[in-house]
């Protein structure tokens, strides 16, 4: 569901990045996103120990505040920007192939910062992943 997710979003953004700054899209995708889940934020659903009208305000502390902060416009804000400059520089078929390259990281991470095993389904999981880049780039 994911990639069918990003296709469809990079696809339906084309006409839209004709006419406005990738950054504007950016915001907006940022902002009606965000607007989007949150519903689901305070109801629990993605989480089944709580939700957020379960936080307990008072006690979260300017580390948690500055890490979201930091992931919301550094991280997120700043990939989606980017993600639809590219996208309007070189085209969405060039850019969606190497969205597949996000699904390394995951392992990768795992295997380097929690020092989980690389086993043979990582393994090629890996090199089907990049087999499939190296073959969408080529054509």
């Amino acid at each position: 569901m994911s990639a069918l997710s990003w296709g469809a979003y990079t696809v339906l953004s084309l006409p839209v990045l004709r006419r406005l700054d990738p950054r504007v899209v950016a915001a907006w995708t940022m902002l009606l996103g965000g607007l989007a889940a949150l519903p689901l934020a305070f109801t629990g659903f993605h989480n089944l120990s709580g939700s957020l009208s379960s936080v307990e305000w008072g006690s979260v502390g300017v580390a948690a505040w500055t890490a979201a902060a930091y992931s919301t416009v550094l991280c997120s804000t700043f990939a989606v920007a980017a993600y639809q400059a590219n996208v309007a520089r070189i085209g969405a078929n060039r850019v969606l192939a190497y969205m597949y390259l996000q699904t390394l990281v995951g392992p990768l991470a795992s295997v380097l910062l929690l020092g989980e095993g690389l086993g043979a389904s990582k393994v090629t999981g890996a090199a089907v992943i990049l087999l499939g880049v190296y073959l969408a780039r080529r054509a």
